[in-house]
């Protein structure tokens, strides 16, 4: 019952978030992600399983982040965030067929950089019902207008959960 809690705390925090804090919440899930494989790694626990499920779902995020880039709206910018997701990217691929945890530690250090920028964008944003108000103030990464909020992380995420 406490699991069912949480989850409808979450899926009404991501339908009520703004596309902002959807993306913080995705760059955050990246990270738990790739904290888990680096930790399952290092305590030896089911190495190439348990760890390669986890940077999968951090792949997964990431290259979620960079199919929903708003490329025509600012497309230098789109192409300077490409390269930075693209660099994550490839970080955890190495990682994953090298079996080599140091090589997490750059996506962790540039994600972390992310998630302070738009820790620091959410701060700044309107709250979501005023985002709604006023969709031209969107960042240029949305989820698509196919699914709903819950929807998106869920389909970029699976298994993305709210537990630290």
């Amino acid at each position: 019952m406490a699991h069912s809690s949480r989850m409808r705390y979450f899926e009404n925090d991501v339908r009520t978030a703004s596309p902002q804090k959807l993306h913080l919440m995705l760059i955050e899930g990246a990270l738990r992600n790739i904290e888990r494989a680096k930790h399952a790694w290092q305590e030896g626990e089911d190495a190439e399983g348990r760890a390669l499920e986890c940077l999968i779902r951090a792949q997964n995020i990431v290259s979620e982040i960079l199919a929903t880039l708003d490329r025509d709206t600012e497309p230098d910018l789109a192409a300077k965030v490409s390269a930075i997701y693209l660099f994550i990217y490839r970080r955890l691929l190495d990682a994953a067929m090298e079996h080599d945890p140091r090589k997490l530690e750059d996506a962790i250090k540039v994600l972390g950089e992310e998630r302070q920028t738009w820790r620091q964008v959410c701060e700044t944003a309107p709250s979501a019902r005023e985002n709604r108000a006023q969709p031209p103030h969107s960042p240029p990464c949305e989820p698509p207008a196919t699914l709903e909020a819950t929807e998106y992380v869920e389909a970029v995420a699976t298994g993305f959960s709210i537990e630290a």
